[in-house]
């Protein structure tokens, strides 16, 4: 039943991923061909021109990439609580699977979505270097991955074993992200009656994340500080503290993201009618 529920998840997410997928890196080549362009032009009054429209499309790229969680939890909303929330509650499925479909979807969806960021804010940074080399545009994608392969150099740690625990590291903060959004989702659903569901709900999620991030940041400071012997600031100086701190918070983020998601699931089966 999951793999027909993610199906139907995906479905419903496609017309607002296939836009963003493309909106994103089509404002990184804008940007970074104009950043290319400004090293070949003399004119002041042009290159203030120019100038203004990169930093136009840098505001742009910034908010379509806020712009994603923002619709995935407005997503979350109308398939739960809106509406269409009711048919959804009715589907002969467990609650847990109904949250589970979508915060795998959700997860999923975001980790596309960081590649594709990547690629494009790559080559945005980068091509106004490419043009000082006389290079070609996509150079800077030369560039890019030197100057990462510079800054992995430096650290303590192999460079192949840094980037995969950041990966893990990574997929663990976004699990938790979600699972606070949504938790916030539900709570504001359950305060919040009427037409202000929706932003009560925005509201606990921002409440809700700020407070398990701020407290496992802690935890996470005072256990790492605890095991090494040092302050928090240390944890990158070498091999053995950078991989604790590490360790630390990806155990830390997978406890927390698999509670509240379980308190989501029980506040979900508490509350069936709230749409």
């Amino acid at each position: 039943m999951l793999r027909k529920l993610l199906k139907y998840d995906f479905l419903s997410l496609k017309r607002y991923l296939i836009p963003l997928y493309c909106l994103t890196p089509v404002l990184a080549l804008l940007a970074g061909m104009i950043s290319w362009l400004t090293t070949k032009i003399r004119q002041p009054l042009v290159i203030l021109g120019v100038q203004s429209i990169f930093w136009f499309l840098v505001v742009a790229l910034f908010l379509s990439v806020a712009l994603l969680p923002v619709l995935l939890v407005v997503s979350y909303y109308k398939g739960l609580y809106s509406d269409t929330g009711y048919l959804t509650l009715l589907l002969p499925v467990k609650r847990r699977l109904l949250i589970l479909s979508k915060l795998i979807c959700a997860f999923f969806s975001l980790l596309v979505y960081i590649a594709v960021a990547f690629f494009s804010f790559g080559f945005m940074l980068t091509a106004g270097t490419a043009a000082a080399l006389g290079r070609n545009p996509f150079y800077a994608y030369v560039i890019f991955f030197r100057s990462i392969g510079e800054i992995l150099a430096t650290a303590p740690v192999h460079p192949a074993l840094l980037v995969f625990e950041l990966l893990v590291y990574i997929f663990v903060w976004l699990i938790l992200e979600f699972s606070n959004y949504y938790f916030g989702v539900t709570l504001g659903a359950v305060v919040f009656q009427g037409k202000g569901k929706i932003w009560g709900g925005i509201l606990f999620c921002i409440a809700v994340d700020t407070a398990v991030s701020l407290v496992l940041s802690l935890i996470e400071f005072a256990i790492s500080g605890g095991i090494i012997g040092v302050g928090s600031a240390s944890a990158f100086e070498n091999s053995l503290t950078m991989q604790i701190f590490l360790l630390v918070g990806i155990v830390l983020r997978l406890a927390a993201a698999v509670g509240v998601y379980f308190l989501n699931v029980r506040m979900t089966e508490k509350k069936l009618n709230l749409a």
